[in-house]
């Protein structure tokens, strides 16, 4: 058995499964990780509340209806235990409101929108500032962690502010 994975390779893992969990490779071995299992779920309302259903499917199987929101992934080459990482509809929606705002940010400052480029896989923000200098800033998959029934709207707006101030420190630096 291998030695288990460290806090970069488990971060590597669960920053591409955010978007591409089917694709996912190991980080020792550049080979397909294969999805044990998915976890989906489901927002009930009643007159009493809302309540949340969970479901564990295997593999990439789903209940129609039900949404994703983690998968479990193992790479049989290194035979360790699974590694649980998010998925879905979330983090896509807080990726998506995060990037629109700080385009709009970037239009009120004068500058072309257009210019801000987002790399999903590497979870990466690109910003041209002056000549060939660019601002450039990874994000971490658990900036992305948050749960479908979450205020979403808030947490895109938040990890807007955080790309921004750090785009301002950058800017302030040079």
């Amino acid at each position: 058995m291998s030695e288990p994975y460290n806090s970069d390779e488990l971060q590597e893992i669960r920053t591409q499964a955010v978007w591409y969990p089917t694709e996912t490779l190991c980080p020792r071995h550049h080979t397909p990780m294969k999805v044990v299992r998915t976890r989906v779920f489901q927002v009930e309302k009643k007159d009493a509340g809302t309540s949340v259903l969970f479901r564990f499917c295997p593999g990439w199987a789903t209940i129609p209806g039900w949404d994703r929101d983690l998968v479990e992934l193992r790479c049989d080459d290194c035979g360790l235990g699974s590694v649980e990482a998010k998925t879905g509809s979330a983090p896509n929606l807080v990726w998506a409101g995060m990037l629109g705002t700080v385009r709009e940010a970037i239009q009120k400052r004068g500058r072309d929108p257009r210019i801000v480029v987002a790399d999903q896989r590497e979870l990466k923000v690109t910003i041209p500032t002056t000549g060939n200098d660019k601002f450039a800033i990874s994000l971490l998959w658990q900036h992305l962690n948050w749960e479908p029934w979450d205020d979403l709207h808030a947490a895109s707006d938040g990890l807007a502010r955080f790309v921004l101030d750090q785009y301002d420190q950058d800017a302030k630096r040079k």
